[in-house]
């Protein structure tokens, strides 16, 4: 009598968790709002620098630019600090 492997199982260690995919998720989605906020900050520079040179003709969009730049950083620095806080407090916590 032969003993057949049992389909659908996976070994432990090749098997997802499902913390370890959110973590892998949230790790891309902060990579990329911090390209992002890097993006917003290069364009409000460069449209300082048109400002400054003479080449810029809307100072409200500069406006707007730099705003939106310091905005989407200052979230970004929440999002760091309660992340920093969170881990923080796990790290408190007894097991």
């Amino acid at each position: 009598m032969q003993i057949e492997a049992i389909s659908g199982l996976v070994p432990l260690e090749s098997a997802s968790s499902p913390v370890r995919e959110s973590g892998s998720l949230f790790s891309l989605w902060f990579s990329e709002q911090m390209n992002q906020v890097e993006q917003n900050i290069q364009s409000a520079e460069h449209q300082v620098q048109k400002l400054a040179i003479g080449e810029a003709d809307n100072l409200h969009q500069v406006m707007i630019a730099i705003s939106k730049a310091q905005t989407s950083f200052d979230l970004m620095v929440q999002v760091r600090n309660r992340l920093v806080e969170s881990s923080q407090e796990l790290m408190r916590m007894s097991i």
